[in-house]
């Protein structure tokens, strides 16, 4: 995955999510993906499942999942939120 994530089109789906989704907890769900962000808002936090992506300062960013098929359902459910909500 290094160098092959669009971190323009994560931090709009992080937007999306926290501008359509449900707050609970210092967190926004919206089709299963939860985000949030540190106390300065320099890192950003995706879950989805079995998968967690972390966004950080100079867009260095960290994914923990399960297998490929989880990280494949992270990727699918983010291109479905970027793609239908404005």
């Amino acid at each position: 995955m290094k160098n092959q994530l669009d971190i323009q089109l994560m931090l709009s789906v992080f937007e999306k999510v926290r501008s359509h989704g449900l707050a609970r907890d210092g967190k926004y769900e919206l089709d299963g993906m939860r985000v949030s962000s540190d106390f300065d808002g320099y890192t950003a936090f995706f879950d989805y499942e079995q998968t967690s992506l972390t966004i950080g300062f100079h867009n260095q960013y960290q994914f923990n999942y399960a297998n490929n098929e989880a990280l494949e359902a992270f990727l699918d459910t983010a291109n479905r939120i970027a793609r239908n909500y404005r």
